[in-house]
């Protein structure tokens, strides 16, 4: 007491740790090319996939997509520590195209094939994440409708800058796994 005026018990400082830091989106499969095996079909699956680049398991119960797409995750969506999760714009034609390669679940809407931004967002509507990409500029032009994916060359590059992506190592991607031009993940960033 100096006067009247208290003096705090004790004086901390605190890091706020968001459990979604973790997440990165590492492929968008934008603008598909058709595919021989199904040429009538309006439905070639668009992916985007996730990867937890933590050592703890992420809880995505209630976070969803606000812009770009629309999903959300339903509770106990969980996505274990370096595991990748895919969404697709039909879990159907996903499987006929990726056999063996499971989809977490369906997105309503499309990923533009000119660029978008893709904003998923806490329950509360806080940005979790944002991503933004093109088909125009210094973004790999392979991606858009000429069969290859989108995918980070590094999960700890900035996502928004072109420089950050390339086209995947084989036409139609990598859904759920890392691509063939870079090591598989398991080194734990992030972590606080």
């Amino acid at each position: 007491l100096n006067d009247t005026e208290w003096s705090p018990l004790r004086e901390a400082a605190f890091t706020v740790v968001r459990p979604w830091d973790a997440l990165r989106v590492t492929e968008i499969h934008y603008h598909p090319a058709p595919d021989v095996a199904m040429p009538e079909s309006d439905e070639i699956p668009e992916f985007l996939e996730l990867l937890n680049t933590s050592g703890s398991t992420v809880d995505l119960t209630g976070l969803y997509f606000a812009q770009g797409i629309e999903h959300a995750f339903t509770p106990a969506a969980k996505l274990e520590p370096g595991a990748r999760l895919v969404l697709t714009s039909s879990r159907a034609q996903f499987e006929v195209r990726y056999p063996g390669t499971i989809a977490h679940g369906e997105f309503r809407g499309s990923l533009a094939n000119s660029g978008e931004a893709i904003v998923l967002v806490d329950a509360a509507g806080n940005e979790v994440l944002a991503v933004e990409y093109d088909d125009e500029g210094e973004w790999p032009q392979g991606p858009d409708g000429f069969g290859w994916s989108l995918v980070i060359a590094d999960p700890v590059l900035d996502s928004n800058d072109p420089a950050s992506w390339r086209a995947s190592a084989r036409i139609g991607g990598s859904p759920g796994q890392a691509d063939a031009a870079h090591a598989p993940w398991g080194v734990v960033i992030n972590e606080a």
